[in-house]
C-alpha cells in the first residue's frame, strides 16, 4: 500500500503489483480540459511522487514516478475502467510492511468469503492518515440492497461492499474516498486494497465482490503494460 502525491500533496492510494509498478485511479492522476478532445489530460509524470513505508519507525520514503499508463478504455467522465498504473523510477524493495497485492480472478458467489480485505494500522505523515502491518482477512460478500433492507446507516453514494461478523453482531462498510469506515464506528477503518480501487458510484445494486467484478478484468491490460505475468498478478487459490 502507498500514497501517490501531486506535487508534495498526498491526493490518492496506490497498490504495489510489482517492484516498480502500483495502481491507482484513473482520475487521480488525470485533470479535466474542456477544450481537449477527450475532456482530460494525464498529470506529467514529473509532478507525482509516491509514499511508502510507515511513519512510527521512520521507513517513509518517497519514490518518483517515471510513467503513467492509462487504462485504453478509461472515460473520464463516467469513471468507467477507472484504472490507471504508475511506474516508479527506482525499482522498490520488498520488506515486512511495503509487498505486492495478490489480484483475486476466481469467480465468487454472493456469499462466499472473500480474501484482499485488511485491518490497517494508522500512522502519520505529515498530517495525513497512512498504513502500516496491512494483514489479509476474508470477509463475506454482501449486497447494498440487504444492507439497505437492515437498516444499516451510509452515505448514499457509498457503495458497500462487505460486511463483518464481529464479536456476535453484523457491522457494515462502506466506501468513502477509497477507505471503508465501520458505520458503527468511525474511529476504526477498513481498507480494501483492490477493492477500495473500484468503487462504482451508480451501481448500487451490484454484489460486493468488487474485486472480482472491476479488478480481475483488467489483469491482462496489467500483465500485458507492466511485463508482469498474469499467474504473478493473480491470487491463487
Amino acid at each position: 500500500m502507498g500514497n501517490i502525491l501531486h506535487s508534495g500533496n498526498i491526493i490518492c492510494s496506490a497498490i504495489i503489483i510489482g517492484k516498480s509498478w502500483l495502481l491507482v485511479q484513473g482520475f487521480c492522476v488525470t485533470s479535466a480540459v474542456p477544450i481537449v478532445p477527450s475532456g482530460y489530460t494525464i498529470t506529467p509524470a514529473n509532478k507525482l511522487t509516491i509514499t511508502l513505508g510507515t511513519a512510527h519507525d521512520n521507513t517513509v520514503e518517497q519514490l518518483p514516478v517515471s510513467r503513467i499508463v492509462l487504462h485504453p478504455d478509461f472515460n473520464y467522465s463516467s469513471r468507467v475502467n477507472n484504472l490507471a498504473l504508475v511506474k516508479l523510477s527506482t525499482p522498490l524493495t520488498y520488506n515486512s510492511i511495503v509487498g505486492p497485492v495478490k489480484i483475486d480472478t476466481r469467480t465468487l458467489a454472493p456469499q462466499t468469503s472473500i480474501i484482499g480485505l485488511a485491518y490497517p494500522q494508522p500512522g502519520t505523515y505529515e498530517g495525513m492518515l497512512i498504513f502500516n502491518a496491512v494483514q489479509a482477512v476474508t470477509a463475506p460478500a454482501a449486497t447494498y440492497t440487504d444492507l439497505i433492507k437492515a437498516g444499516t446507516p451510509l452515505d448514499s453514494n457509498a457503495v458497500v461492499v462487505a460486511e463483518k461478523d464481529t464479536g456476535g453482531s453484523r457491522k457494515a462498510f462502506d466506501t468513502n474516498g477509497g477507505i471503508f469506515t465501520e458505520a458503527s464506528n468511525g474511529s476504526h477503518a477498513l481498507l480494501s486494497l483492490p477493492l477500495a480501487i473500484m468503487r462504482n458510484e451508480d451501481d448500487k445494486n451490484a454484489q460486493g465482490v468488487y474485486l472480482q467484478y472491476r479488478l480481475a478484468p483488467a489483469v491482462a491490460w496489467m500483465a500485458a503494460a507492466t511485463g508482469i505475468s498474469v499467474n504473478a498478478l493473480s491470487l491463487k487459490g
